[in-house]
């Protein structure tokens, strides 16, 4: 039986996410600048409302795969069940961020050591120069809000629980470590269409390059991924949040040495 309640409370999380990153989503959206005011209004009044209710539909189809396969595979959502049921909600929570920050802080600062000191300095700089535009043009609200909610939903809630359902369906039977391939297939799916994205946008395809982006991509899949099935949906969700929360700042002091760089010369 379809858990309406669930759905609901998962999807309405996510409308803040959707309505604040909406401005981002339309900004490579083509402007008529020859029309009257009026029609240059409606344009961009419609489009809006289109993007709003576009990404609406879609966190609504992984926010129902995951509420579909939550009693057959035995996903967690404690929060939100917490909040269906209206008790032991603080003490539930307090649980989640607790190892949400834990996951999120260790993780960013592991990650970011690695990235840094070890991966990004192999990979060329117009490369690498392209991969952090992309990621500020998004604003800090972006990889938190966005990231941490609505992409946690697609990834985990959805994804991830269908790639373990099909592992339940083809081996008859699903553990830990089965759990644990599901995540790194994942990782890897998410860094094939990143790598797709970053060529598209000009980046060169070297060794180094696919390294830095499979590393981030498989990194971060297993950090959330591991606390979603271990903790519940809200965990990945806060985790996420505190990880990009502290990744955010290394790539806004590359991009102003950049910037003052080539001021210099």
């Amino acid at each position: 039986m379809f858990n309406w309640y669930l759905f609901l409370s998962i999807l309405f999380i996510s409308i803040p996410g959707i309505l604040i990153n909406t401005p981002v989503f339309l900004r490579g959206e083509p402007v008529d600048s020859q029309g009257s005011w009026l029609k240059r209004f409606l344009i961009s009044f419609f489009s809006t409302i289109y993007s709003i209710l576009k990404n609406i539909l879609i966190v609504s189809i992984f926010t129902a795969i995951g509420v579909l396969l939550h009693p057959i595979i035995k996903s967690n959502a404690p929060v939100f069940i917490a909040i269906i049921k209206k008790e032991n909600l603080w003490q539930v929570l307090k649980i989640e961020l607790f190892y949400a920050s834990l996951f999120g802080i260790i993780g960013a600062i592991v990650f970011i050591y690695f990235y840094y000191i070890f991966l990004r300095l192999k990979v060329n700089k117009e490369s690498i120069a392209t991969m952090e535009d992309l990621r500020m043009k998004r604003y800090l609200s972006g990889r938190i809000i966005y990231d941490g909610m609505i992409a946690e939903i697609i990834m985990r809630w959805g994804l991830l629980s269908l790639i373990i359902w099909l592992f339940n369906i083809y081996l008859g039977s699903i553990n830990n470590y089965i759990r644990l391939i599901a995540i790194a297939i994942l990782g890897v799916m998410s860094g094939l269409v990143r790598l797709l994205i970053y060529f598209r946008k000009g980046c060169e395809i070297t060794k180094a390059f696919i390294g830095l982006v499979f590393f981030s991509n498989i990194i971060a899949s297993l950090i959330f991924g591991v606390l979603f099935w271990w903790r519940g949906l809200m965990a990945a969700m806060i985790a996420h949040m505190f990880f990009n929360l502290l990744w955010h700042p290394f790539d806004v002091y590359c991009y102003k040495q950049r910037k003052y760089n080539k001021y210099k010369r």
